[in-house]
Order: C-alpha cells, then sequence, then structure tokens
C-alpha cells in the first residue's frame, strides 16, 4: 500500500516503477531467507537471534551507515540485501543529475590580505560523483533486482531441499 501512495504522489518520475519492484523483490527476498532460517534451526529462539544478527549486518553493510568502498566493508557489502536495494535506488535517483550547492557565504578577510573569499558551506557533487563516492557507480535498478531474486531462488532452492530430508 505504501508503494503504491509513493507511486501516485510522484507519478512524474519515471524510475518510480522501478523502485516499487525493487521494494517488492528485497522483501521477497528477505522473506525467503527467513523461511530459510526458520527451516533449518527450527527453535523460533535461535532463529530470532540470527534473524536479529542478520538484520543488523544487513544494515551495517547497506552503504548508509559506513561507506562500503573500506577494505573489509567491500568483501561484506555484497551479501547485505539492503545493499542491492539502496544502491539500485540511488542509482536510478542520482546518475545523469547534476546537482548544486547548498549555499555559499563571503567570509570577510579569509587570507592575510585581507580580501573577501567566497566559500561554500557543503560538499558539491554531481550525482555521478556520489555515485563513485559511495561505491554504487556500477549499480542499476535492474541488477540489483536480479541480483536478490537470485538471492531469493537459491534460499527457496535450499529450503525445498531442507524440506525433502525432513
Amino acid at each position: 500500500m505504501a508503494a503504491f501512495v509513493y507511486l501516485m504522489m510522484r507519478e512524474e518520475d519515471n524510475g518510480n516503477l522501478d523502485f516499487v519492484a525493487l521494494l517488492g523483490v528485497t522483501s521477497f527476498a528477505h522473506a525467503a531467507i527467513v523461511y530459510l532460517v526458520v527451516l533449518v534451526l527450527r527453535r523460533a529462539r535461535y532463529a530470532s537471534a540470527v534473524l536479529v544478527g542478520f538484520d543488523g549486518f544487513m544494515m551495517m553493510f547497506s552503504g548508509f551507515l559506513i561507506n562500503i568502498t573500506t577494505s573489509p566493508a567491500k568483501l561484506l557489502a555484497p551479501l547485505s540485501l539492503l545493499r542491492w536495494g539502496y544502491g539500485g535506488t540511488l542509482a536510478t535517483y542520482l546518475r545523469n543529475h547534476n546537482y548544486t550547492c547548498d549555499g555559499e557565504a563571503i567570509v570577510r578577510g579569509l587570507n592575510q590580505t585581507a580580501h573577501d573569499a567566497t566559500v561554500t558551506l557543503s560538499y558539491c557533487y554531481t550525482g555521478e560523483e556520489y555515485l563513485e563516492l559511495v561505491g554504487f557507480q556500477d549499480d542499476t535498478t535492474g541488477g540489483a533486482s536480479l541480483t536478490m531474486l537470485v538471492i531469493a531462488a537459491i534460499a527457496l532452492l535450499v529450503c525445498a531441499l531442507r524440506m525433502s530430508t525432513l
């Protein structure tokens, strides 16, 4: 329902259908992983603990909290479903867009010659520069959706194998 409301509010943007599809695929992949964990562990207490840890891991390595271009995060980030969803969404909305700085200020007597200088109040990046900075320069919505579908398919295949042994 929330995705439908979001789509109706911003219907002028072409990326919304991609966003809704990405949201659905992310939810499906997460549900498949939850089903796999519950099926393998078969105890609610253990499954809850593992899933809380897994969700924390996915949040930490999504690219939102820490930069995924650093050494340990570069290896662990591809395992996070949220990283794929966040990267695909950022790429959809930032690629091929130019943004301006938040503002500029004139600082009086900034240097020793007492001349005025104009300084920016924030960092100034284009969409591509920001995507490269955070490590999402190669991400697409379609690639993220396909990756999460493959993860969900593998999880469901392992579930089917586990169910055949019960």
